[in-house]
């Protein structure tokens, strides 16, 4: 990817970069193993076009989520081990 597409910011010693992924389009369906377990929704196939959008190059560490928010509450502590305990109102930005 080009490194216009990508932004890393630093908050409170502790850096972060997110890249762009551009318009796109797929087929969203279940496969014909799942057939017979999925959701009316999930049938037939049909295109999904998704807007560009941003998102984190790795997982949100434990290290990133203290400097954000100040506590950590993983289970698994490690700064570079990846946040595996959080409510998702917390993990929203507003």
């Amino acid at each position: 990817m080009n490194a216009q597409y990508n932004l890393t910011f630093t908050v409170n010693g502790v850096a972060f970069t997110i890249v762009y992924v551009p318009i796109g389009k797929f087929i969203m369906r279940a496969t014909s193993e799942q057939d017979c377990d999925a959701y009316d929704k999930e049938k037939p196939a049909h295109e999904v076009i998704l807007n560009g959008y941003w998102i984190g190059q790795t997982e949100v560490t434990c290290e990133l989520w203290y400097a954000v928010l100040g506590y950590n509450s993983s289970r698994f502590k490690g700064s570079k081990r990846p946040v595996e305990k959080c409510r998702g109102k917390t993990a929203e930005i507003s």
